[in-house]
């Protein structure tokens, strides 16, 4: 078993990667609920990213602008290579992405430990 580095829920509107005006809010956001981070950057490592969307924007219907998972994402990984919780996300070596349908919008981000025998096939 690995064990839990970090966990914490942002609650934000989760914005998708591509639209730097309205991606640094919500990296900011992501910052700023995290605090300040006095642990050594972590490297290697498995994350877990449960993105909370309202109904409407769950999937994309009509004219509601799709949220990719993998372009929700990529704002996250940023805020916490900034934040200094990540060395860099390259070091990623384990990623599950999750939509959930919930009205308090938001992220929970698990980091855990990442263990070499749990990825030998």
């Amino acid at each position: 078993m690995t064990s839990t580095l970090f966990e914490k829920r942002i609650t934000g509107k989760p914005v998708t990667f591509g639209d730097a005006k309205t991606e640094r809010p919500w990296k900011d956001l992501i910052k700023g609920q995290i605090g300040v981070w006095e642990n050594e950057s972590i490297r290697k490592t498995s994350i877990i990213l449960d993105f909370f969307l309202d109904s409407s924007r769950f999937t994309n219907k009509g004219k509601i602008t799709k949220n990719d998972l993998d372009n929700l994402a990529k704002p996250v990984l940023d805020a916490l290579v900034e934040s200094k919780i990540l060395f860099s996300d390259s070091e990623v070596l384990d990623l599950v992405l999750r939509k959930r349908i919930d009205s308090n919008e938001g992220v929970r981000i698990r980091i855990y430990e990442w263990n070499e025998e749990n990825f030998v096939f």
